[in-house]
């Protein structure tokens, strides 16, 4: 099984024969976003990427 995560859809897991997938509300209706934040590129990379899509910085925790 593999297990990859995209920060517009959220998590989708697929497996032989089958593809579940979870849909997500959209961001804005979040009233908080955690992040664990390693401090490393794919911590930050996300970090910037929510950014970028417009979320508040109020809304992200860290």
């Amino acid at each position: 099984m593999q297990l990859t995560f995209n920060c517009e859809v959220g998590f989708e897991t697929t497996a032989p024969n089958q593809k579940p997938s979870i849909n997500l509300l959209p961001l804005s209706e979040y009233d908080h976003i955690i992040i664990s934040e390693s401090g490393g590129k794919d911590s930050m990379a996300c970090l910037f990427y929510l950014l970028d899509l417009g979320v508040p910085k109020e809304k992200i925790e860290l």
